[in-house]
């Protein structure tokens, strides 16, 4: 019997995209699994997001939580899967950076192994700059916290319900790494987890941006510091 799933989307000034990527996630997930829900957590945007977003929301069912102010990514999924009630909690961003198909590895690699987790890694990822980001973090997070994957904090991932909703209130340490703070904790409560190659499509991110990137790495190191102290 498949499993029905709550798709948790964040979504943030994407005016230009986010129509498209929506119907391609409903047309690709949901129409496919009856019974199963799309939440969309819009998180204050100031250019058309909104307004697309409630101009679709009938057709496509969506369950949909708007922001009037910017609370951030950690807030936004939070508060989205806080509210998730389907077997299993799929979280995908509104960037455009995965293909909706590949929901399919990680639901079919969850149906043949006991993973309550099952995350993607982005295969061939660009720009350069980011692989190396992305590096850096597995390996830090492997070395402190003994937790070795491939893209640790990958937003593109699905977990049984049961993990999601004991894990993630836990969450909020890590800012920049929030996805990989998920997975740390899910570790440590002992929750099993597996990798699945995805397809990646590079796009320009406003974290992790090649100026941003010393101070962006240096206060997440610290967080993590705190983290370990208090896992410890």
């Amino acid at each position: 019997m498949k499993k029905t799933v709550s798709i948790v989307m964040p979504a943030h000034q994407n005016e230009g995209k986010i129509e498209k990527i929506v119907r391609d996630f409903h047309a690709q997930i949901i129409r496919k699994l009856p019974g199963s829900e799309f939440i969309i957590t819009e998180d204050g945007s100031t250019d058309k997001t909104r307004d697309i977003l409630k101009k679709i929301k009938k057709q496509l069912k969506l369950r949909l939580i708007l922001g009037k102010e910017r609370k951030g990514y950690t807030k936004a999924v939070k508060g989205a899967f806080s509210i998730a009630g389907k077997d299993l909690i799929f979280l995908g961003d509104s960037d455009g950076e995965h293909n909706p198909k590949d929901f399919w590895k990680l639901y079919d690699a969850m149906q043949k192994t006991d993973a309550d987790i099952v995350i993607g890694f982005k295969q061939k990822r660009r720009p350069l700059y980011r692989l190396f980001i992305s590096r850096v973090n597995n390996a830090i997070i492997g070395v402190l916290f003994k937790v070795w994957l491939h893209d640790a904090n990958c937003g593109f991932r699905l977990a049984k319900r049961k993990a999601a909703k004991e894990i993630m209130p836990l969450t909020g340490t890590l800012n920049s790494a929030f996805n990989a703070e998920f997975m740390i904790r899910a570790k440590y409560k002992g929750y099993a987890y597996a990798e699945v190659p995805v397809s990646h499509k590079p796009v320009p991110s406003k974290v992790f941006s090649p100026r941003k990137l010393p101070i962006t790495i240096l206060k997440e190191l610290k967080r993590m510091l705190k983290l370990k102290r208090e896992l410890s």
